[in-house]
């Protein structure tokens, strides 16, 4: 039984999200999986659900307080649902066709009929990759709030302090139109880091652990008034090693050489970092140190390889992120017998490797091999392994910029021969041969 199996509807909830992930009971699921869900739900949903909550509604972390709606919003989402409490009201009124003497489990409906019968509200997302949890840029809006106050009555604005990582930002707002709803400011998707502030105040400030794009939120009552892009950079290349709370920072002589980034295994085990039985995630970013340039009219490529497959990373799982303004182009890698586990995001959709063939991105990564992608057309995005065309996806109707590179390995990872260009110039080298 869950935490919150008293709870009869979230019971179902969760239930339902067993039945469409098909990895069997949460109490079984490792801490891999539940760093999936929350990715899944993140991609599907906008709004990002910790590891630490996901395991606290499953029963494995010991905490006694309610959800709150906009993780119950987020769960049913993730199903489906347009939120809450539309699945609420299904799961009454199925409920009350069911005879009374059906067990408990069979009162749980179908997740094909909930998913049918709220068709209209489902985005088109179905997976996403373990190791790409860093994205989010649309707003995910609370269907039930209050008619939402004049925007143009609230000011809203921010500037980071420094450009390296960890980055505190400063937040200016003008929140006195308020009245007596509570106010906000939410530095990202994640909705946990959403704190209360004063209304009558003028500054806030909060720390961003990654770089990456943000979308910072002014929130009053439940709703969204003001939200604007936030551009957390990287001073040139940076390393490090993902735990639960805060990243494992590296100096960059550890990894940053003339030829290629290289992060030794001795090196991240130096750090007080175990390799087995679970590998940690090694991600390299660089954000904000090149124009921008839009999907419409883009070519990258790079050399990268895997350098470690002992206990659970036999797989070798690795991801190549193009961070944009959205959603991110994702190129999945790892050993061809783990393919299904594979996801590939192309800046509009996240293509599953359960519900799709993505057997090319399966490849022996743990020596050199030569990735790419690239606008075709205005049209297409089509995707390269060793030279041979493996992918199209269609373009993005978003214009969408290209604003960073992350690279992210599971065990660890080199790369080099890093380039980015449009069709006019390159805006991008690295490593070259």
């Amino acid at each position: 039984m869950t935490l919150h199996a008293k709870n009869k509807e979230l019971a179902i909830c969760l239930k339902l999200i067993e039945q469409k992930l098909a990895w069997g009971s949460g109490e079984d699921w490792a801490t891999d999986d539940f760093e999936k869900l929350s990715d899944l739900i993140r991609a599907e949903t906008k709004v990002h659900l910790s590891v630490s909550t996901l395991k606290r509604l499953w029963g494995r972390v010991r905490y006694e307080s309610t959800p709150t709606r906009t993780t119950l919003n987020a769960l049913t989402c993730f199903l489906g649902y347009q939120n809450w409490h539309v699945f609420r009201q299904h799961i009454q009124q199925s409920t009350a066709e069911m005879s009374n003497t059906e067990e408990e489990e069979d009162s749980i409906p179908k997740l094909e009929r909930a998913e049918s019968s709220v068709a209209k509200y489902r985005w088109w997302i179905v997976s996403v990759s373990v190791l790409v949890a860093l994205f989010g840029a649309t707003l995910f809006l609370v269907q039930f709030s209050p008619k939402n106050p004049a925007s143009k009555e609230f000011k809203f604005s921010s500037k980071p302090v420094t450009t390296g990582i960890p980055n505190s930002v400063v937040f200016s707002y003008d929140a006195k139109a308020a009245g007596i709803e509570p106010v906000y400011i939410q530095q990202s998707w994640d909705s946990t880091r959403r704190v209360s502030v004063d209304k009558n105040g003028t500054y806030h400030t909060a720390i961003y652990y990654e770089p990456g794009f943000y979308q910072a939120k002014l929130v009053v009552g439940s709703q969204i008034i003001k939200e604007h892009p936030l551009i957390v950079p990287t001073e040139g290349w940076l390393a490090t090693i993902s735990t639960e709370t805060v990243p494992i920072y590296l100096e960059q002589k550890s990894y940053l050489r003339s030829d290629e980034l290289h992060l030794p295994i001795d090196t991240i085990i130096s750090q007080g970092i175990k390799m087995q039985p679970q590998a940690p995630v090694i991600k390299y970013f660089n954000v904000g140190n090149f124009e921008a340039i839009g999907l419409n009219d883009f070519s990258f490529s790079t050399r990268v390889k895997n350098t470690y497959g002992g206990g659970n990373s036999a797989c070798q799982f690795s991801s190549i992120i193009l961070l944009t303004d959205g959603m991110p182009i994702s190129i999945p890698l790892s050993q061809k017998g783990c393919v299904s586990e594979l996801s590939l995001l192309d800046g509009e959709r996240v293509i599953s490797g359960k519900e799709n063939d993505l057997s090319s991105f399966g490849i022996a990564t743990d020596d050199w091999i030569e990735v790419a992608c690239k606008s075709s057309a205005g049209k297409m995005i089509d995707y390269y392994i060793n030279g041979a065309l493996v992918y199209r996806s269609v373009l993005p109707a978003q214009k969408l910029k290209i604003l960073g590179l992350i690279y992210a390995f599971r065990g660890a990872g080199a790369i080099k021969e890093v380039q980015l260009a449009d069709s006019k110039r390159v805006v991008f080298k690295a490593f070259p041969a």
